[in-house]
């Protein structure tokens, strides 16, 4: 519904396989009444979501690389050098 969601702590946590990631933690200030809030979100009080923004940015870098003139071409390449190999 348009409601902006405010960050209300961060925090960081340590992998089991020993990395450090930085998380962030936003808030709704009020869902009562929301005619979406069924279809959004089930619990009880706000809806509340965590954001690994180093994560965001390492998904969004690989993307462009996958979509990148050179990443489609490596592509191509994977299925006819690795498929018919265990095929």
């Amino acid at each position: 519904m348009g409601q902006k969601m405010l960050k209300t702590y961060q925090n960081q946590r340590t992998t089991e396989a020993g990395y450090t990631q930085s998380m962030s933690h936003y808030q709704t200030q009020n869902c009562d009444g929301c005619p979406l809030r069924g279809k959004c979100f089930k619990g009880k009080g706000n809806r509340s979501i965590e954001r690994k923004h180093n994560l965001e940015r390492h998904k969004q870098r690989t993307r462009e690389l996958l979509l990148s003139e050179k990443g489609i071409q490596k592509r191509k390449q994977r299925t006819a050098d690795v498929k018919p190999v265990f095929a």
